[in-house]
């Protein structure tokens, strides 16, 4: 069971994007959603769904329009949105709604599912988009960072709402990456998402390397003699930015 205070994060956090989406909806009349809201228990079930959004109506509240899970980096289902029990759990709560549309999100990166499209083969054709904040986040309390809440509030939302109408007015099928990509995409966010390895590697080179004068030569060598990369250690940007690639670079092999 996940902890209290990580609950509370997530509530307060869902809360917060409900009253950022409304003001979305309410500034942009042209858009076809109307309002939001957060913690409603699903139909005929007691799991809660983090966050809905319901189309727009001249009187009332329009039909769902759209709901999903929400885990915070983190935890360790917020990884990633592509975690196989994240999804079937997000697809099962909008198949008791009857609700087309449905996402998975870990505040970094947001996965958009057509559930029409839930017994496709492959992965790639059941996600329609796939939509990333730009910023790394590694624990829950990073979502309180004014940087990533203004981010949330005047980049991100208005970007995601303005292409989700596009998907429900029927303007696009699907934002969706050819399968390559899109693969690579996925593999990548379970490898470099929060508490991925990827980096944990790279805090580990980063301590290690600060710690002992030994390791970081050794380490500077390999970057410079093995893998012929342009390292400059004295300069710190230049450093800490070999020090990610090559976690990438081992995580990967």
């Amino acid at each position: 069971m996940l902890p209290l205070s990580y609950r509370q994060h997530e509530v307060s956090f869902c809360a917060d994007v409900s009253k950022w989406s409304d003001k979305i909806f309410e500034a942009h009349p042209e858009l076809p959603f109307g309002s939001s809201e957060i913690e409603s228990f699903g139909r005929g079930s007691m799991k809660r769904q983090d966050f809905r959004v319901f189309e727009r109506k001249e009187k009332g509240r329009g039909r769902l329009a759209l709901c999903g899970e929400v885990k915070l980096p983190g935890s360790q289902q917020g990884r990633s949105p592509f975690g196989p029990a994240l999804m079937e759990d997000a697809y099962n709560k909008a198949t008791r709604e009857n609700c087309q549309y449905f996402f998975t999100w870990n505040v970094e990166h947001l996965a958009l599912f057509d559930r029409s499209r839930w017994d496709a083969p492959s992965m790639h054709e059941r996600c329609v988009w796939e939509c990333k904040l730009g910023m790394e986040l590694n624990k829950p309390e990073d979502i309180t960072l004014p940087a990533v809440r203004v981010k949330l509030e005047e980049e991100f939302l208005p970007r995601f709402f303005a292409g989700f109408a596009d998907l429900w007015l029927g303007r696009k099928k699907d934002f969706g990456l050819p399968p390559s990509d899109f693969y690579v995409t996925v593999l990548e966010s379970h490898l470099t998402g929060p508490r991925g390895p990827v980096r944990e590697l790279r805090d580990y080179l980063d301590s290690e390397s600060a710690r002992k004068p030994g390791f970081r030569a050794q380490l500077w060598n390999w970057m410079a003699q093995e893998r012929q990369w342009n390292v400059d250690p004295s300069n710190q940007k230049s450093w800490r930015e070999a020090i990610d690639r090559a976690a990438r670079s081992m995580a990967f092999m």
